[in-house]
């Protein structure tokens, strides 16, 4: 009897999702602060109708 090596199944080269710009993934970070700071951060972040994130970022972006 002939030894075939199986060739079906597996994983392929190349295959799966290609990754385009790896500089402009996100990443997370976390804060800590008192509920109250951490509410009046959200409720100035609203009233500047920016996200928290964006709103914490820009304000971190600024210079002086």
């Amino acid at each position: 009897m002939e030894n075939k090596q199986n060739t079906h199944g597996g994983a392929r080269p190349g295959s799966g999702p290609k990754r385009h710009d790896t500089e402009a993934r996100n990443k997370t970070m976390a804060i800590s602060g008192t509920p109250t700071e951490i509410e009046t951060i959200r409720q100035k972040a609203k009233a500047s109708g920016k996200t928290t994130s964006r709103f914490l970022i820009e304000l971190a972006m600024e210079e002086k």
